[in-house]
């Protein structure tokens, strides 16, 4: 062999041993070796893929911290629903108007002067008429219908509760009319009851009122209608925080209560009455000329209650069956607007003259803050339907005092201004009623 054929014997060798190198190493990077990958086109790279979970999605690539607080949160949450039936205080059975100089039972019939005649009202035929006072005791507030929410969120340390409710507004309306109570004698007793009342035919509305304050011998007189208007609404809203007593869930708890209460109890009382007038000049044949007089008095009181409370809740908890009361207390302050308007008080406008004789419209209001502290207690329970659901029922008694009724805030007085005035009086009430409801946990 010649040394030409040698060498190119060697270099071919050569050659095809590092060919084959450089394509296996070439080859192996492709698949393990990142450094090299990025050298290699698009289409032949390995790719990586991630599986995002379930909940990821929209415009965010993760759950921000509140995010995950609401969720928490609303995991936590319960609300719940009721019908709300109650029956307000009831307005006292009271006489409207100022009481009468050596007269003890006014609305039984009296006789007293009319302010337009002077004398005692008469009817068509001349003959004296007896006038009767009206009292409220026919002010229905019973059975208003209403509703209430609550949120609840419960945390390691108690729950926090929040609620709503509404009474809704009711207007009731009842007729006075002038009233005889008749004796009856019972078989075998000497003893007289009084029965069903009697309207007297011959007689007529009067509110009496004083002059300055000093008793008077005149009342407003009614002998064509008369009617009384009240109108009742109520609305609050508490806020409470429950401390858990860190026991097993069944059996006896008692925890603490400290929130805050807030009450609107708002109440309208219109007093409507007509009374025939004569004119003062006669008609073209000398017949006299007869107009109606119509007067109104409307009174209203709006009480917003507000204040910290405190209290407990007390339960029996089973896994089906829970009992409660929660009784509290809050020291409460009283923001109270009252006013009372009238138009027509005294005189209407006589026709047959060109001067206006009725009495002009008046407004007389007043605000003021009084402490009116209020005590609640409820006794409930709930049955428990599904995991999530309960069925709630529960009887309430709410009473507040320290605050102030139309019917109790009108001075029937006659004073320099042609009307009667306000002065608000303190009282108080005691409202009680049902709810049912359920409760639904999240």
């Amino acid at each position: 062999m010649d040394i030409s054929r040698l060498l190119f014997t060697i270099a071919f060798s050569l050659f095809l041993v590092g060919t084959g190198e450089t394509t296996g190493f070439a080859q192996g990077s492709r698949y393990a070796d990142p450094a090299f990958a990025g050298n290699l086109p698009w289409d032949v790279r390995q790719q990586y893929y991630e599986q995002l979970p379930a909940d990821r999605g929209g415009f965010d690539e993760f759950d921000s911290p509140v995010d995950r607080l609401f969720r928490q949160a609303a995991k936590q949450s319960w609300v719940q629903i009721d019908y709300v039936q109650w029956n307000l205080g009831d307005v006292p059975d009271d006489l409207v108007g100022a009481q009468v100089p050596g007269v003890d039972r006014p609305d039984l019939g009296f006789t007293i002067n009319d302010t337009t005649t002077g004398a005692p009202p008469l009817d068509p035929n001349n003959t004296e008429q007896t006038s009767y006072v009206p009292r409220l005791g026919g002010i229905d507030s019973n059975n208003l219908p209403g509703i209430r929410l609550t949120y609840g969120l419960n945390t390691n340390y108690g729950s926090f509760e929040s609620n709503v409710f509404w009474i809704f507004q009711k207007d009731r309306s009842f007729t006075p009319g002038p009233l005889l109570f008749g004796g009856e004698t019972i078989p075998g007793n000497q003893a007289t009851r009084f029965n069903a009342p009697l309207i007297d035919p011959n007689g007529v509305i009067a509110i009496p009122f004083t002059i300055n304050g000093a008793p008077s011998n005149q009342a407003l007189i009614f002998d064509r209608s008369f009617r009384i208007d009240y109108t009742s609404s109520m609305v609050g809203t508490e806020f409470n925080f429950v401390w858990d007593d860190q026991k097993p869930q069944n059996g006896l708890h008692f925890r603490y209560v400290l929130g805050f209460r807030y009450l609107k109890f708002d109440e309208q009382m219109g007093i409507i009455g007509t009374d025939n007038q004569v004119g003062a000049n006669p008609d073209d044949n000398g017949g006299e000329v007869s107009f109606v007089k119509s007067t109104t008095i409307q009174s209203r009181a709006i009480n917003q209650v507000f204040g910290p409370q405190v209290g407990t809740r007390i339960e029996l908890v089973d896994d089906r069956v829970t009992f409660g009361a929660q009784p509290m207390f809050a020291f409460a302050f009283n923001h109270l607007d009252a006013r009372v308007k009238t138009t027509n008080l005294f005189a209407a406008d006589d026709p047959t003259t060109t001067i206006n004789e009725a009495t002009p419209p008046t407004s007389n209001g007043t605000n003021q803050d009084q402490f009116a502290p209020v005590l609640s207690l409820a006794v409930y329970t709930k049955i428990r339907v599904t995991n999530s659901m309960h069925i709630y029922g529960s009887y309430a008694l709410l009473f507040f005092g320290g605050v102030s009724r139309p019917a109790e805030n009108i001075n029937y007085d006659q004073g320099t201004a042609p009307g009667f005035g306000v002065i608000p009086n303190e009282t108080t009430v005691l409202n009680q009623g049902f709810s049912v409801g359920t409760v639904i946990e999240f």
